[in-house]
C-alpha cells in the first residue's frame, strides 16, 4: 500500500517532504518567539481541510 501523503501548503516544504506528511508523522518546528510557528500550524490546518474537502487554496481566504 502506498503512503498517503499529506501536503503541508509550503511548496518548497512539501516538495522537501516528498510532497506532505504521512499519516502519524509529527513535525517539530523550532525557531525564536514570533518566528511564525503558530501561523504555520494555522495555515497547515486550513489547508489540509480544505484538501479532505476538496477545496482549492483559491477558494478560501485567511484575510481578516
Amino acid at each position: 500500500m502506498a503512503d498517503v501523503r499529506f501536503p503541508i501548503g509550503v511548496p518548497d516544504l512539501d516538495r522537501l517532504l516528498g510532497g506532505g506528511v504521512t499519516a502519524g508523522e509529527s513535525i517539530l518546528t523550532l525557531g525564536d518567539p514570533g518566528a511564525g510557528h503558530r501561523t504555520f500550524l494555522y495555515t497547515a490546518a486550513m489547508v489540509h481541510g480544505a484538501w479532505q474537502s476538496g477545496l482549492s487554496s483559491s477558494s478560501w481566504s485567511t484575510a481578516a
